[in-house]
């Protein structure tokens, strides 16, 4: 497969900008609308802490289409717009589990990962998402590499 040349003097922890967007295992409802308002991102880690587990832990990936379904009225026929939903304020003051919704077979690369490398990865697995993880046991960045 054809990777740009550039991109074996880069590792994957380059590419990876601005702050990371996550969940944690049991959101509040008002934080999860807060963030699909500002955010067109397709998925978001979901990540646990203290008291939680034990440490900062990786539990995989939600994607923005969960909510659709979880969020929108049954029989509305229509294409899923957060502005649409109609959410009670005290529906807003829940918390979801999303443990339940998240795919926890995440593919993963180290930042030290030739940048390279993952790209290829990336496409001939046909992977939408790839989380790229620090060294260090903190999840700090997130990509979504588009094929070019």
């Amino acid at each position: 497969m054809h990777v740009e040349p550039y991109t074996r003097q880069m590792v994957a922890g380059d590419v990876c900008s601005g702050p990371l967007i996550t969940f944690s295992g049991v959101e509040k409802v008002s934080n999860i609308l807060h963030t699909l308002r500002m955010m067109g991102h397709n998925g978001f880690p979901v990540i646990d802490e203290p008291p939680l587990s034990n440490a900062l832990e990786l539990c995989g990936l939600v994607l923005r289409m969960f909510y659709a379904f979880d969020f929108a009225k049954p029989g509305s026929g229509k294409e899923f717009s957060v502005e649409d939903l109609d959410i009670s304020h005290d529906e807003t003051e829940m918390y979801v589990d999303l443990h339940l919704v998240t795919n926890t077979s995440l593919y993963t690369v180290v930042e030290t990962m030739s940048l390279a490398k993952a790209s290829v990865l990336f496409r001939q697995l046909g992977l939408r998402h790839l989380c790229v993880v620090p060294k260090t046991p903190e999840v700090r960045n997130f990509v979504i590499l588009s094929v070019i």
